[in-house]
């Protein structure tokens, strides 16, 4: 029986742990990033209608309230949960090594999952159901991509503390 495992060694130099520990000491500044709609940006709304921020609509389809469901956050989450988990081992890492500051880490961590939830919305295969929601849409096929705002808006901010979830 064969086993898929390999021992290496990293030559760390002189002063290489105090270097390590250094790094180490930094990441104790706490600092999270968060992924998805946190500005209330406002859509603009139709003759008659109320306004709603982009995050109200991200909400109503994320769920599905007064919408057919068509979650994009989550499954984009889901689907892409072992790439996102290799990508922040591989920032950790670098982080470690010196080689990023944690604020940039959680930047690039940030820009991937902004990425991967602009592709799920791209790619969204639930139709608009209903008459008057076709009908308001003028015949677009892609609900979250009629005006691109929704796409466009997906942005990430990295902020002190240790954030709500440390789950991916």
């Amino acid at each position: 029986m064969s086993s898929n495992f390999k021992i290496t060694s990293v030559d760390i130099g002189t002063g290489g742990l105090e270097a390590l520990t250094k790094n180490l000491e930094k990441l104790k500044e706490k600092k999270h990033v968060q992924v998805g709609f946190p500005t209330a940006e406002m859509r603009k709304s139709e003759k008659g209608e109320t306004p709603k921020t982009v995050v109200e609509i991200a909400f109503y389809n994320e769920y599905g309230l007064g919408v057919p469901e068509r979650s994009f956050m989550r499954t984009a989450i889901i689907e892409n949960r072992a790439e996102i988990k290799a990508f922040q081992g591989k920032l950790a890492l670098r982080v470690a090594q010196g080689k990023v500051d944690q604020e940039r880490a959680l930047k690039l961590l940030g820009d991937k999952i902004k990425s991967l939830i602009q592709t799920k919305i791209i790619k969204l295969d639930k139709p608009i159901e209903g008459p008057q929601q076709l009908r308001k849409k003028k015949g677009v096929s892609n609900p979250l991509m009629d005006s691109s705002q929704m796409h466009n808006s997906v942005t990430y901010v990295v902020e002190d503390g240790g954030g709500e979830d440390g789950d991916t």
